[in-house]
């Protein structure tokens, strides 16, 4: 196998989103993101949130992208595509490792998953203050 064709089998999607995969649920690096993420905002949304304001729409959007960015960084350092990555996975199979993933994406983004996570990082945070 020469060089070119080695580059472009590191750049198939399926060897992408495998790798994606991985990284999303297992890297510590990915796992600290999300808790420092949570932690420097969760002061934002407070413990205990009664209404949904107009400033909770404005930090979602904020997370959002500091999110996709995160996951394109990855993408792309490993020399693929967004484009193919999602391709793939709207194409996944019903119940497959694949659909499973972006099912977990997908509530990853969820807004309300999101305000949880952020109501549990202030409680969290406000309880290892009390201690």
């Amino acid at each position: 196998m020469d060089a070119e064709s080695e580059h472009f089998v590191e750049t198939e999607p399926s060897l992408i989103l495998g790798k994606l995969q991985e990284y999303f649920l297992e890297s510590e690096e990915f796992v600290t993101f999300l808790e420092d993420w949570c932690q420097n905002n969760a002061y934002k949304v407070g413990s205990k949130v009664v209404e949904c304001r107009l400033e909770f729409t404005f930090l979602y959007r904020n997370f959002l992208r500091d999110f996709e960015d995160k996951l394109t960084y990855f993408i792309d350092r490993h020399g693929g595509k967004v484009e193919d990555v999602m391709a793939e996975l709207a194409a996944a199979e019903p119940d497959s490792d694949n659909h499973v993933f972006a099912q977990i994406l997908s509530a990853a983004t969820d807004f309300d998953i999101f305000i949880a996570m952020l109501s549990e990082t202030a409680q969290e945070l406000q309880d290892n203050r009390v201690q």
